[in-house]
């Protein structure tokens, strides 16, 4: 038997995130290629340190929903979970980790077509929009922040928007600074972030000036001078699930 293990940070204040984890553990199960299918968490049950008692499958896959290769994957997922490093053997199974679904070479692809959608739903013109993934973002880990740059850096090659940027939470540049890093008129705002976490409803809008009410506002909005568009977390794309079966082939085609 073989099991899936879908591994997302979670959060103890609200169920957004582990909602749309499961929806994404459902759109996986749906495709009948693991014998188990579960999403497990580091702030909410099931936690890591638990899933693996949860399944009875002797070959286990765990793809990390993160937007990056940081702390989360590097330290918290291998010490709850008991991994000794990308394959480890476990009380007679066998757990590989894959690659976090933020660096699928499918997302920058998934983040093109999130902007283009959202530019034809309220009119924005190409050459006076510019393209804001906001990121986490920390300190404590460069990769955090790497892979939000990388995926700017991608989109701003094609040449299809007049800029592209990356900003974040906590780490320079700041979410505020958007304002600064361009003069185009439109800002078209995607919270790279998994899920619809506080940080994608509550503290980037808030960061930008627009929040209402605790949340990023449904429709365009004007401020400095500027219109604000906010756009839906990728992550929440039903290609997310074609995803992440990807990198779980991947993995199980490396050697033990």
């Amino acid at each position: 038997m073989n099991a899936l293990i879908l591994a997302a940070y979670g959060s103890s204040g609200s169920d957004r995130i582990s909602s749309g984890v499961r929806k994404i553990a459902r759109a996986v199960a749906g495709r009948g290629q693991f014998d188990e299918v579960v999403a497990a968490f580091h702030k909410e049950p099931p936690y890591f340190s638990e899933v693996l008692s949860t399944v009875e499958s002797d070959r286990v896959t765990v793809v990390p929903l993160l937007t990056s290769a940081g702390y989360t994957l590097n330290t918290i997922l291998p010490q709850e979970m008991g991994l000794t490093g990308r394959v480890t053997q476990c009380e007679g199974r066998t757990v590989r980790v894959t690659d976090p679904l933020g660096v699928h070479p499918q997302v920058p692809d998934l983040l093109a077509r999130i902007a283009r959608q959202a530019m034809e739903r309220h009119a924005l013109s190409a050459d006076q929009t510019a393209v804001v993934l906001a990121g986490h973002g920390t300190l404590s880990d460069p990769q955090s922040g790497a892979v939000t740059r990388q995926h700017a850096a991608t989109l701003r090659q094609g040449d299809e928007f007049g800029d592209v940027l990356a900003v974040f939470l906590n780490e320079p540049p700041d979410v505020r600074e958007a304002f600064e890093l361009t003069r185009l008129t439109n800002l078209l705002v995607i919270p790279y972030l998994l899920g619809g976490s506080i940080h994608a409803t509550r503290d980037i809008p808030e960061r930008l000036s627009v929040s209402v009410d605790g949340r990023y506002p449904p429709e365009p909005c004007l401020v400095r001078g500027r219109r604000i568009v906010f756009t839906r977390t990728p992550f929440g794309d039903v290609s997310v699930a074609n995803m992440v079966l990807d990198l779980a082939r991947a993995t199980e085609e490396e050697p033990a």
